[in-house]
């Protein structure tokens, strides 16, 4: 495992995260030992391939005082499998955890876009999510609307209404494969919508940016996003280095239409960050926030808005970035997917990335004011 330090005054100057299997199993050992009290696993119960791959891995390490909360989504793929895939991955989790496994339902609301707070508040209410010691979410098989919300909460400073806020280790879990990223595509698109979550577009018009993760086929969310937004700049955020050498150029290309002829965007405005570090992603998105609320501040506070259309890693750095920024988070709201065959040549076995955010790496003292 690797602690990295940048000298800048970003909250996660200083970061814990590891980029290989092993080391992530290894990090989960050691923020569980610290503790005295329970552990909690919270992952996705759906269709996606990777649901089971983190699971399985905290279920070879046999914690004491586990509990595992499986959510399962609203929207299954709408490939002919995505059913047999989802109850395949219910029952294996069953099996890994036969005695302290508990299936929750995705909440039915109005709104898409307040399932993930509902969901929270429930976390909360009727599972202690914020009295546990360590607490393990695992993205790998969960939408971003529903995950955003639970970690947000986890992250935040302020107590509850209850007086409680969450004070033990968390780690952030993700089976990443870029290439199974770029082959579930959402393919019931409804209206673009912000994430309730976190923070609100304001009612007056401000002066507005958007930051977009771009990923493969999205430009209709992107589009839909756009139009919501109806932003004075784009400064798009595209993965490099990464997996494929021309991504970055590539996806580029593929946004061409949207970028050049309806946002022109000024190219200078990419920003390039890594696919395979979060922390990267965010370092430079807190960056760009900050230095455009300095540069518009005579003109009254802009409105900072981003959205994820790419990896989970670099969706995690969007997460870092907009509960530290209060960034906007747009999303899609999204009823299916399509989940298109690997390419024998690509299909990859996913490696287990592992983020210690909150918890004994940084229990340092503060130092003394002056």
């Amino acid at each position: 495992m690797a602690k990295m330090t940048d000298s800048s005054s970003h909250r996660w100057s200083d970061y814990v995260f590891t980029s290989e299997s092993e080391e992530t199993v290894a990090l989960i050992v050691e923020a569980s030992a610290s503790a005295t009290g329970r552990t909690l696993l919270i992952c996705g119960g759906g269709f996606d391939p990777r649901t089971l791959h983190a699971p399985t891995a905290v279920a070879g390490i046999d914690l004491e005082n586990l509990v595992v909360l499986a959510l399962k989504p609203n929207a299954l793929g709408s490939h002919a499998d995505a059913t047999e895939s989802a109850s395949h991955n219910l029952q294996s989790l069953r099996e890994m955890f036969p005695d302290n496994l508990n299936v929750i339902e995705s909440p039915q609301v109005a709104e898409p876009n307040s399932a993930g707070a509902t969901l929270t508040r429930q976390l909360v209410a009727d599972h202690e999510l914020l009295l546990y010691e360590t607490v393990l979410v695992d993205i790998s098989g969960m939408p971003s609307s529903i995950s955003f919300p639970i970690i947000h909460l986890l992250l935040s400073d302020d107590e509850g209404g209850d007086g409680a806020k969450f004070a033990g280790n968390l780690l952030v879990l993700v089976s990443e494969d870029a290439e199974t990223d770029r082959r579930i595509v959402r393919s019931e698109i409804g209206r673009a919508s912000v994430l309730n979550a976190m923070t609100r577009l304001p009612t007056a018009r401000q002066t507005v940016i958007w930051i977009p993760i771009l990923g493969e086929g999205a430009g209709e969310e992107l589009s839909r996003i756009r139009v919501m937004l109806d932003p004075e700049e784009v400064c798009p955020v595209v993965p490099f280095p990464a997996t494929r050498a021309r991504r970055a150029d590539d996806l580029i290309v593929e946004h061409g239409d949207l970028l050049f002829e309806v946002l022109r965007f000024e190219p200078r405005n990419v920003l390039h960050a890594s696919e395979l570090n979060p922390f990267d992603v965010y370092r430079q998105m807190v960056s760009l926030a900050r230095r455009y609320r300095t540069a518009l501040s005579p003109l009254g506070a802009p409105t900072i808005a981003t959205s994820e259309h790419g990896s989970k890693l670099m969706s995690l750095g969007v997460l870092l970035a907009a509960h530290e920024e209060h960034l906007v988070v747009a999303q899609v709201d999204t009823t299916s997917y399509d989940f298109a065959s690997p390419d024998a040549a690509s299909d990859r076995v996913p490696v287990l990335y592992g983020a210690w955010l909150t918890g004994l790496p940084y229990d340092v003292g503060t130092p003394e004011d002056g």
